[in-house]
């Protein structure tokens, strides 16, 4: 009982699959592959279970709950592959599934779940293997319910409590198997590219990718888009698109297209801009940035610091830069840009 993690494993939910084309949906697509939890802190009064919520730390704020979030290995529907890469910065598909909230004598006073339309919804159903949380997979993109059909399940363990310092993203890396069984099942089910164009939207083989893992460090949500520099060509992750930045809550990851044959020593540069004109000066911190191999899985990070300040919407900052290949005097805005 006074174990840190004993809360955590305590509700850990119980997943039943999905069966919408068969009993056995989960086990050939949209598998759920990790389960990992935030510890909740409620800002508001201690008589108040609901308050506000918000990934945190108990050092710095009373712990008042836990929210399970499950990596899948891809989405049937919902974000499109290009969507996926360039607004989420991965293939795979990471969703909240279940919440519980405890009042000062550590009775539950709250549980939801993630329903349909991505509305939370009061938990109501069963529990199973000592108390947890009953659930079952119900849509094709990580929503959940209460009411459950399907008799095959997984018990997850929750392998990681997501750090603050870290986006969602981070326990992927953890896990790098992960990348490998997302990108085969996105290769048998999406028509990619034959050969990356990253002058073009159209998705392509994951390991054509830089991607890119931030930290917001202001609350603020408002849409960012990133660029890498090879020489005097700038490739981005949103090809400029308001509609393709990585924007809303959560949004801390991204993904570039690279030219065909790109070696990591060719990456001169890194750098990231507001779409739109932040409500505050935007402080925002690469956590790191790497390429996948040959067996899909990721390479030592090529970057793992930088950081920049955004206060004027479009105007490209750098947060990583190779001396050897850049000159410290260089202007990115001048640099030629790709539509």
């Amino acid at each position: 009982e006074d174990h840190p993690a004993s809360a955590p494993w305590r509700h850990a939910p119980i997943l039943h699959y999905r069966a919408m084309d068969g009993p056995l949906d989960s086990v050939s697509t949209d598998t759920p592959l990790l389960l990992f939890y935030r510890l909740i802190t409620v800002p508001g009064p201690a008589d108040d279970p609901r308050g506000g919520t918000g990934a945190g730390d108990p050092a710095t704020g009373p712990c008042r709950g836990v929210e399970y979030h499950v990596v899948f290995s891809h989405e049937d529907a919902g974000t499109d592959l290009t969507g996926l890469l360039a607004k989420w910065g991965h293939t795979a598909d990471i969703e909240w599934v279940y919440r519980a909230l405890w009042d000062p004598s550590g009775n539950i006073a709250r549980e939801e779940y993630q329903g349909p339309g991505h509305r939370a919804l009061p938990f109501r159903g069963t529990r199973a293997l000592g108390g947890h949380p009953v659930l079952q997979v119900s849509g094709r993109h990580g929503m959940v319910t209460d009411q459950v059909s399907c008799p095959f399940r997984a018990a997850l363990a929750p392998a990681w409590v997501q750090s603050v310092d870290e986006p969602r993203e981070g326990v992927m890396h953890r896990f790098p198997w992960t990348y490998r069984v997302s990108a085969l099942e996105v290769a048998r089910q999406v028509a990619l590219e034959p050969v990356a164009d990253p002058r073009s939207p159209a998705p392509a083989d994951p390991r054509a990718y830089l991607f890119l893992q931030w930290k917001r460090l202001t609350p603020d949500t408002g849409p960012l888009e990133a660029a890498v520099w090879i020489g005097e060509n700038c490739y981005t992750s949103a090809w400029g698109r308001p509609d393709l930045a990585f924007e809303g809550e959560d949004a801390e990851s991204t993904a570039v297209k690279l030219p065909p044959g790109v070696s990591e020593g060719a990456i001169g540069a890194i750098a990231i801009r507001a779409i739109a004109l932040p409500a505050a000066p935007l402080e925002v911190r690469l956590v790191r940035a790497f390429l996948l191999d040959e067996a899909y899985q990721p390479r030592p990070p090529l970057a793992v610091e930088g950081a920049a300040t955004l206060r004027v919407p479009g105007e490209w900052a750098i947060v990583w830069d190779r001396p050897a290949s850049l000159g410290k005097d260089r202007d990115p805005v001048e640099r030629e840009e790709h539509p």
